[in-house]
This record gives structure tokens, sequence and C-alpha cells, in this order.
């Protein structure tokens, strides 16, 4: 349960209906502070708290009134330019075409994306700080990955079928995008929800992260991945690192069980007795499971399976201890070690870049520097209209090729996507001929529509895609 409502999925929203109790909050409720509720019914009851949530502090009354301020500096430029002409045409702020630029390169290079998550209100932006910009680059896809101990990296677009939820094992499988890494873990979105009722507009379909003991058994990709199968080394934390091994110690034993999870559908394949000591290559992985119980893949004679480091519940007794010295001289494998996610992420990136050798980026939209940006959005605006009636043309042109395309939302369509499509546009309204298997043809024939409603002509392509920067960087 919750008290104080909130922004979430369903959450209460603790407003009194009658006798009838609370209203349901269907995820519109104001934002609120979110107070988690749990009931403990007897002595010695836990409650584990999963690494899996996200939180905000909101917003301050002097960064809205900053913004308010800057927002106005904008709009100056936008009332001052109806009254002049282009040589006198006032210029926008320091600050803001510096953001504009960033926000081109950003775009250009398709390493950031935003993105409500699961705990975000149903409006954009209307609960700060749960909206979250993910990091799409290769390097910090494959960071992510590296936390979860899977042994290919995962990277933004990758589609992937997901067989396990929140310690449980799904019935039907259910498709999902990768859209990148936050604060070091990696996150998706539900694109195909199959199983148990489940509907995308309940939350399903906003982004969410992985945890380890969701991809135990590695994510299978939909399709050839992005990673194109480079092997991603595996940490240390997923590792036996104690040179002898395992000692059982619980005088009870160890109970081996078929899954990492300890539910119903976990058969129990056997027992370790007390003081058996497991060797190194004997214990072949290590995993936290979603209850927070750190459990060890482990082989035993015939019997290879799932063992506790400690009893869940009531003192939490060790059930295997490491130990430290050994005699056994196959316990040192020479294998190289990796303490962290970024040493992993290296190993993995110099071969990915040596596999994308052949494979050459575009350099006709590069623009060197702030300088080079700023002649670029003097040239993007249309003749023989003001500034503000020829943005608000761009932005209206650049919504209806929005509409056409698969996100719906002008601040998430890609740069290749959106300069394909205006490259057609431009190409229709000068009757040139346009290359017929570039871009998408339903999006390419909005894009026509779009530039021909207009008599004056249209700057360039590399100036139009500099002025949607700033819009873009405007409506951040």
């Amino acid at each position: 349960g919750c008290g104080g409502g909130g922004a979430g999925q369903g959450a209460p929203s603790a407003v009194e209906g009658g006798r009838a109790g609370r209203y349901p909050a269907q995820g519109a409720v104001r934002p609120k502070a979110l107070w988690p509720v749990v009931g403990l019914r007897n002595q010695g009851d836990r409650v584990t708290f999963s690494a899996k949530w996200n939180s905000t502090y909101g917003t301050d009354g002097v960064l809205v009134v900053k913004n308010t301020l800057a927002l106005d500096e904008v709009l100056d430029v936008y009332a001052g330019s109806e009254k002049t002409t282009p040589p006198n045409r006032p210029e926008f702020p320091e600050w803001f075409v510096q953001e504009a630029f960033s926000e081109y390169q950003r775009w250009k290079n398709g390493s950031w994306c935003r993105s409500g998550t699961r705990g975000s209100g149903p409006f954009e932006l209307a609960s700060c700080g749960l909206n979250v910009d993910f990091n799409c680059s290769p390097p910090a896809c494959a960071a992510a990955s590296a936390l979860l101990g899977l042994r290919f990296a995962l990277l933004a677009g990758d589609r992937v079928r997901l067989k396990r939820s929140a310690g449980r094992i799904l019935e039907l499988a259910e498709e999902a995008i990768v859209l990148g890494a936050y604060q070091g873990r990696l996150y998706y979105r539900i694109v195909s929800q199959k199983s148990e009722g489940g509907s995308l507009t309940e939350g399903g379909g906003r982004s969410w992260c992985w945890d380890e003991s969701e991809v135990v058994e590695g994510i299978p990709t939909i399709g050839d991945p992005k990673g194109r199968g480079i092997p991603l080394p595996l940490m240390n934390r997923f590792r036996c690192t104690s040179p002898g091994g395992l000692q059982v110690v619980y005088e009870g034993g160890a109970v081996v069980r078929s899954d990492l999870e300890i539910f119903e559908g976990s058969l129990n394949l056997g027992s370790i007795p007390v003081n058996t000591v497991l060797p190194r290559k004997d214990v072949l992985e290590r995993r936290v499971n979603s209850c927070g119980v750190v459990r060890y893949r482990v082989r035993f004679g015939a019997i290879e399976g799932w063992i506790s480091s400690s009893i869940r519940g009531g003192k939490e007794e060790a059930i295997v201890a490491p130990l430290l010295n050994s005699d056994d001289c196959d316990s040192e494998t020479g294998e190289k070690t990796y303490e962290t996610a970024q040493e992993c992420a290296l190993i993995w990136y110099e071969r990915y870049q040596q596999d994308s050798t052949s494979r050459i980026g575009e350099q006709e939209f590069e623009i060197a520097n702030i300088d080079c940006f700023k002649m670029q959005l003097q040239q993007g605006v249309i003749s023989g209209i003001s500034l503000a009636e020829s943005d608000a043309f761009i932005s209206q042109a650049i919504g209806m090729i929005s509409d056409a395309c698969e996100g719906g939302n002008p601040l998430d369509v890609s740069f290749n996507e959106l300069a394909t499509a205006i490259s057609y546009g431009l190409a229709a309204k000068c009757d040139q001929t346009f290359p017929a298997q570039l871009g998408s043809a339903a999006i390419n024939q909005v894009a026509a529509t779009a530039f021909c409603a207009i008599t004056s002509d249209l700057p360039r392509i590399e100036s139009l895609m500099a002025r949607v920067a700033l819009i873009r960087a405007f409506n951040r």
C-alpha cells in the first residue's frame, strides 16, 4: 500500500470518497509525497527493499522563477522580430544558442533520449525528476549490461524477449525495446505485453529497468543484435573470488534448487552436507535474487543448481563461507578479473570499434563550432516572413512529420529519420528527384505535403536542421 497519494500506477489518492472509501488515483492525482506502507504481522517479520525504485525532491521555487525569466528572455526576441527587418533583427541570448548547439550535437550523435518512467505522472514533466534522460551510447549501455552480469551487451534499439519480471517467470514472453542507461541501470519499454491480461496503458508501456535476478538466463534478442555478438567480460561480483571456493557451514547443509528464486516452481535437487568444500571451479556463478538473497550456482557431483549464502529470515545464519586459502593448484586460473563495470565496457568497446571500422558515419551535417552553428541558424530563417512565423512554420511541419513516425513526439524522432524526410520535402517542393529507397514512403509524403504548403523559398537542409535543434532546445 501507500500513503499520501502519488503519480505512479494507480496509487490511492488519499481522498475520502464518503462511505465507499478512497477513490483510486489511476495515475492522475496531483504529485505528492509517496510513502510506502508495510504491514508486519508477526514478530521477526522482515521486508526486503528492492533497488528498483526512483525518487525526486521536486523543483524548488527559485528554479521555477529562473526558468520563467529565461523563457521571457527568449520570447522577447520573437516579439521584437515582428517589428524589425533582418539586418536589425534581435539575437537570441548566448546561453540559449549554446544550449541549442549542445542539443544539436546530442541529437545528431543519437546518444541521449528522454522518456517517462513507471514512476512518472500522466503528463509530460508533471513529476519532475521521474522523466529521465537515457544515455544511449554503446559504452554506457555496455557498462549497464555488465552490472547485470550479461555475457553480451544490449544496446539502445535492441528488441528483446522478457521471460522474467519481479522474481517470477512469465507465462508468455513479452517483447521490449532497450532504451538506454540511467544511473548505471539498463532501461527498457515493453512494446508487446501478452501475459496475465497486462495493459500497456497502465504503466507497462512506460520505461523501467532490469535487475540482475531478471536476466539470470540471459535476454534473447529479436533479430540481429546491435552489439554484433561481441562477448562482454564478466565482473568479479558475479564470480566466486575466494581462492579456496566455498565451505558449507550450516548444520542442516545447503539445499540445492533448480532456480535462482525460491518459490514453488524451484525444484529441490538435493542437499550438500555440512563441512563440504566446493572448489572454486565448481562455483559457477554468483547472483542476488529478487528477495535480496545472495545465491551461488554450483556443481556438486551430478547436481547443478543454486544454493543460498545465508538462511532467509530468522537470524539469517550463514550457509556457506568463503575459503581464502587453498592448496589446490587449479584454483588459480590466471583469468583476468574486472572489478568495475567500466573496465568491462572499455574492453568490449575496443572490440566494438574495431568491428565498426567499415561503417562510416555521415559527415554532411557536421558543425564544427558555435560560430558555424550561429551562421546556420541565421540562414535557417525562411525569407519573406518574420522570425516567429518562420519558426512556427518549421515547428508545424516537424509536428506533422513526427505524427507519422513511430514515436509520435517531435522530441523523440531520430536525427537521420527527420533529415531524410525534410530532404524529401525540399526535393518535392523544387521538383527534384530523390532516391526512393531512402526513408519511409508514408513519412516522406507527409513531409512533401508540409513543405509544399508555403510559397517562400526554403533554406538548405543543414540550416533547417540547426533551426529544428533550436526549437527542440526551447521545448526542453
